[in-house]
């Protein structure tokens, strides 16, 4: 799903969600196999502040294993960039932009892993 406004603005989200039966087994009953649905979720939306300057911002939400199951948590991962675009010329961008991730903490004491940040800059050029 996606709203635009020609040269000005666009938001968005899209998700999926996939189910597969009989899966796996969990370790204290290996007899039975349970299903297994993952799911995912990306938000973004960018705008043009005039012709050289725009701004984007990107959110995306993934878990391999959704459920209430203690061997279903502590798998998801957050995805969160933002940045501005600088445009020179046409046909070249320089974009320097930050890219956070983020981890779900395992549960009962399991591991845990601090969030990730990286600052980007990007390059695109169009021939």
């Amino acid at each position: 799903l996606n709203y635009t406004q020609a040269d000005k603005y666009s938001v968005g989200v899209e998700g999926f969600m996939q189910s597969s039966a009989h899966s796996y087994a969990l370790p204290s009953d290996p007899k039975t196999l349970k299903s297994l649905t993952k799911m995912g979720v990306s938000i973004w939306a960018w705008a043009n502040f005039d012709t050289t300057i725009s701004g984007l911002v990107r959110f995306d939400l993934f878990d391999p294993t959704t459920g209430s199951d203690i061997l279903e948590k502590g798998d998801s991962r957050d995805y969160f960039i933002v940045g501005v675009v600088f445009k020179p010329i046409k046909q070249f961008s320089l974009i320097p932009n930050v890219q956070v991730e983020t981890y779900e903490s395992a549960p009962n004491g399991g591991p845990s892993y601090d969030a990730s940040v990286t600052g980007r800059l990007t390059f695109t050029y169009i021939f």
